[in-house]
């Protein structure tokens, strides 16, 4: 008698323990299924919570430089910029980058209610002579409108360019000025010349000329570094002989010079 209550007892526990065992995979299905559910509605929940809390509302919108606020008036509705937290600061940042006039830009949040731009304004660089007219030009070789020219900037022709910039092709020409522009001031040539434009004639024979003078100075794409070199060494001979010089060929090793009346 006592064997069959036990052994009643030993299937009772173990049909309890089959039971829990199917109540608990139950539940950790159940689980799961919540837990896949909240984190694919996890942006909506977030979204509903915080969506119309009014410490994250934009409130005040920083540009600097300020005086550029006008740029951004037909991309930015700066009544109603909405939430901060869900602000996408990726979509203005490509569109404040189409603005002709802006180099760069940086778009931050500034928690709980500030949304802060700070733009890179293009600079004018140098004045291309073109088929359009005189085109103000920046080191990335786009065209800037509505800025005004001024006298020392150099100017340029031999360049092609459409009505928005330098046309790819002839990117590689600004590169050479830039090298020159650079090694111009380095050896302080302007002591002796004062180069006011530069002409792209072909790719072995870039023109130097001085308007007041009329004088010139040949030199090519290539080593020009080493030829700015030798032209202060000239320079400086004909300054200390009292020579004047008209024309200086540099394209070779041995730089031609051609003295007034000569």
């Amino acid at each position: 008698m006592a064997k069959t209550k036990e052994r009643i007892k030993n299937i009772r526990q173990q049909a309890w323990n089959r039971r829990k065992r199917k109540i608990k995979s139950i539940s950790i299905v159940l689980l799961i299924i919540i837990l896949i559910i909240c984190a694919l509605n996890t942006k909506r929940i977030l979204t509903a919570i915080l969506w119309d809390k009014e410490i994250f509302h934009i409130k005040e919108l920083k540009i600097i430089p300020e005086e550029y606020q006008g740029l951004l008036t037909g991309i930015l509705e700066t009544e109603n910029l909405g939430n901060l937290i869900f602000f996408d600061i990726d979509k203005l940042h490509s569109r404040i980058l189409k603005i002709r006039e802006v180099e760069r830009a940086f778009v931050t949040k500034e928690f709980p209610s500030t949304l802060k731009i700070e733009l890179i304004i293009r600079q004018p660089w140098v004045i291309i002579e073109s088929k359009y007219g005189a085109l103000l030009i920046d080191k990335e070789g786009k065209v800037l409108i509505g800025q005004q020219s001024s006298s020392y900037l150099f100017q340029v022709s031999g360049i092609k360019t459409d009505k928005d910039s330098v046309l790819e092709e002839d990117l590689w020409k600004l590169s050479v000025f830039h090298e020159i522009e650079k090694w111009y001031n380095f050896y302080n040539i302007q002591q002796y010349f004062r180069m006011d434009k530069i002409f792209f004639r072909k790719t072995t024979e870039i023109v130097l000329t001085e308007k007041e003078n009329s004088r010139s100075i040949l030199i090519t794409d290539n080593n020009i570094k080493e030829t700015f070199e030798k032209i202060k060494i000239i320079l400086g001979q004909c300054e200390n002989s009292g020579k004047g010089w008209e024309y200086i060929d540099a394209r070779f090793k041995n730089p031609a010079v051609r003295y007034k009346n000569q």
